[in-house]
């Protein structure tokens, strides 16, 4: 078995000269990847919800667009 390795080589990336920016801007891409997931979960729901099969979270997991 291999191991990953739990040290982070090299130095942070920096986009703006205000360390806060840069915090701000990561908190709103993380944001927007929670919602995106959310909103694909969401669309799965109502794609199960209108073929009548029944939600449970094996069904959402694999479920696939056609």
């Amino acid at each position: 078995m291999a191991s990953i390795p739990r040290t982070v080589k090299g130095k942070k990336s920096v986009f703006f000269k205000d360390p806060a920016v840069d915090q701000l801007m990561t908190f709103i891409v993380e944001l927007m990847a929670e919602v995106s997931v959310l909103r694909d979960r969401v669309d799965t729901v109502e794609e199960l919800l209108e073929r009548h099969t029944p939600i449970k979270p094996e069904a959402i997991e694999t479920f696939e667009q056609i």
